[in-house]
């Protein structure tokens, strides 16, 4: 995650490309947690990005790899709706459309 905030753009999109392959591929809910806290850091470049991960886990992901941790899951999506940055909300808004076809009773909460 914190690579995603170098300030050289080729090494921060170099590790963004490669964690977002990671994420498509392999199915490791271990790193949801990882990915939910890193919607409350500092720095927005590093907020924003893992919402775009948090997005892209609930694109590819089945929903069993959540069935543990939706509750996070659920909080991180409404960390990142009521963020400043622009982008993060954005991102956030995609990830409330994908988690509300993975949970719908629990999304129209």
């Amino acid at each position: 995650m914190k690579v995603c905030a170098q300030t050289k753009k080729i090494v921060a999109n170099a590790g963004f490309d490669t964690a977002i392959t990671m994420i498509a591929n392999v199915e490791c809910p271990k790193l949801l947690p990882i990915c939910c806290a890193s919607l409350s850091d500092k720095n927005k470049d590093v907020r924003g990005k893992s919402a775009e991960f948090l997005r892209k886990m609930l694109e590819e992901w089945s929903t069993d790899a959540f069935l543990k941790n939706e509750t996070i899951v659920e909080k991180a999506i409404k960390t990142g709706l009521s963020d400043a940055s622009p982008s993060v909300r954005e991102a956030s808004r995609f990830s409330f459309w994908i988690f509300l076809k993975h949970f719908p009773t629990r999304a129209s909460k």
